[in-house]
Parts: C-alpha cells; sequence; structure tokens
C-alpha cells in the first residue's frame, strides 16, 4: 500500500492520497528429471507496479488525479549443472505493461467541476535473464543474477476527454501510444550455514532506474490545444536488501 502527503507552503492544509491496495503476486515452477543437469522454470510475476490516488481537488489536479501502473513478467528459464558446484542459467522475459492515468484540465464544465483527461492502455515488451549459482566446499552458497531492462511499448491505448462542448473539437478521443523503460536489476544472494538445521541467508538488489528519463505520450490526433506530452523523470539510484 502507498501513502503519500502534500502540504503547500504557507498553509496548514495537508492533501492524502486515498488507500489503496495493489498486491504484487509471484508464481514459480520447476521441471525437469530428478537425476539431470538440466531444470526448466517459470515465474510469473509482477517486479514493478502502484497505484497512486490523490483525487481531483488537491493543488497538483493539473499534474495527475490517479495513476496505476502494473508490470507483469513471464520468465521461463533454463538452468545448468555444469559441475557438482557450479549451475548456470538464463532465460527471457516477456512483460505485458498496463497503464491508467488521469488528471484534471485547466477547463471546467458546466456544473463547475474541473474537466479531466485518462489515458489507459496495455503494450508489451521482451527482456532476458542470467544467472549463476556456486556451492562452496564448506556449504557456503553465493548466487549472481542479472535481468536486463525491458522497454514495455504501448500501441492504440485510449485517450479520452471530459471537457466543455465549446473546445471538444480540440480535445478529440484519440489513440495514444508510448513507451515505458523498465529497469535493470542486478541480484546477489549468499547462504551461509551457522549449525546443521540453519541457514543465514542475505540478499541484495540494485536496480538501475537511470533509464526511466522521461515519460511521452504520442497521441494520434494533435490539435493546437492537444500536443504530445512529454514528462520529464528524476533521475535516481535504488538499492535494497534483506537480511534473513
Amino acid at each position: 500500500m502507498y501513502r503519500s502527503a502534500f502540504k503547500e507552503s504557507g498553509s496548514n492544509q495537508v492533501y492524502n492520497t486515498r488507500s489503496q491496495v495493489t498486491p504484487p503476486f509471484s508464481v514459480f515452477a520447476t521441471f525437469g528429471p530428478d537425476n539431470a543437469r538440466w531444470k526448466a522454470g517459470l515465474g510469473v510475476y509482477t517486479p514493478y507496479g502502484g497505484a497512486v490516488d490523490w483525487g481531483d481537488s488537491w493543488p497538483g489536479k493539473y499534474e495527475l488525479n490517479h495513476l496505476k501502473l502494473r508490470a507483469i513478467y513471464i520468465q521461463p528459464t533454463i538452468s545448468y549443472k555444469l559441475t557438482d558446484n557450479l549451475s548456470v542459467g538464463a532465460g527471457f522475459v516477456y512483460n505485458i505493461g498496463m497503464v491508467d492515468l488521469a488528471r484534471s484540465l485547466p477547463l471546467f464544465l458546466a456544473d463547475g467541476s474541473s474537466a479531466s483527461a485518462k489515458l489507459t492502455g496495455t503494450g508489451t515488451g521482451i527482456g532476458y535473464n542470467v544467472g549463476a549459482h556456486y556451492n562452496f566446499d564448506n556449504n557456503v552458497a553465493i548466487s549472481l543474477s542479472y535481468r536486463s531492462k525491458v522497454v514495455t511499448k504501448l500501441k492504440k491505448g485510449d485517450a479520452d476527454f471530459t471537457v466543455p462542448d465549446a473546445v471538444a473539437a480540440s480535445f478529440p478521443d484519440t489513440k495514444f501510444s508510448a513507451e515505458l523503460p523498465l529497469p535493470a536489476s542486478l541480484n546477489l544472494g549468499i547462504s551461509v550455514p551457522v549449525s546443521d538445521k540453519v541457514d543465514v541467508v542475505a540478499d541484495g538488489t540494485f536496480i538501475q532506474y537511470n533509464i526511466y528519463k522521461k515519460l511521452v505520450f504520442d497521441y494520434a490526433d494533435n490539435t493546437p490545444l492537444l500536443q504530445d506530452t512529454e514528462q520529464i523523470k528524476i533521475i535516481r539510484m535504488h538499492f535494497q536488501g534483506k537480511l534473513g
């Protein structure tokens, strides 16, 4: 669940996002003969995505009302045991990406409410993954994996506008295309036995968010008032880890 708040400078008014639950999911399965050196696996999971809803009465409503993003990765992978200690693997990533975005427009309807724009679409992208796993003689194990960036291309998304009749011709309901870059990740894990029945495991993930520099919406029908939009994103890097 994502929660955030906004407070205007010089004001005591605080605006909060509405509560939304957007649980990620993951399903994994492995296949192959018990004593074979090779194994096949399939994962279906959501590494990126989320939702935020500010409503249509906060000061930033002309930038965003709500946004939902979901990336569903379908990842078949094959591994092979080169030696008793070393295994390697590689696979394919197919992504189904979905976006649902709405914002207010600086125009007013007959009832006094703000005009609005809503963009919804689904796209696909492809990538790859590689990895290696090594077991030391003292039963310490280390794993390293890399998942490539995936550029999800949305085509023929729906752009719907609710505007006053006087300017309806300038905001036609149309189609749009966009590219949503999803970052690569480098993952490192280590397992250390501390007793016959207990292992201590730690892992970390370095996510290369610098691929996500801007988000461009290309409308199929442009008018003097409806131009393609480009939103610059803050470039940032992210590292996360856990110990368990």
